[in-house]
């Protein structure tokens, strides 16, 4: 698994103008391979739904390791070698709760 290490491109500040502590998550995604696609890893236990709110907006909700499995993703697909057009499908019959809209992270 490689590691992509993410910096803020500017000094944090909070909304009163004050530096911002950060702190530094450290987080393994599976590398991309022409020949296996896009790997997505899931957390041991997770909770990822989403709904439609109205015509243009739907709602994810995610507990903690919902959370940490979609930035996983996310920074899965974000590598230079992952090509436009890869994604990860999330449906009620795999990997998100029952009652959820599909959906799909796509790399443009």
């Amino acid at each position: 698994m490689g590691q992509i290490k993410i910096t803020f491109p500017f000094e944090p500040k909070d909304t009163q103008g004050h530096d911002l502590q950060l702190n530094q998550v450290t987080i393994d995604v599976p590398d991309y391979s022409i020949w296996h696609g896009v790997r997505a890893i899931y957390e041991n236990e997770y909770s990822i739904s989403a709904r439609i709110v109205s015509d243009n907006e739907f709602v994810i909700q995610a507990d903690k390791g919902g959370l940490i499995t979609l930035a996983r993703h996310l920074l899965t697909l974000a590598q230079d070698e992952v090509p436009s057009g890869a994604h990860i499908h999330y449906d009620n019959d795999s990997n998100i709760d029952d009652g959820s809209v599909s959906f799909v992270l796509d790399k443009k």
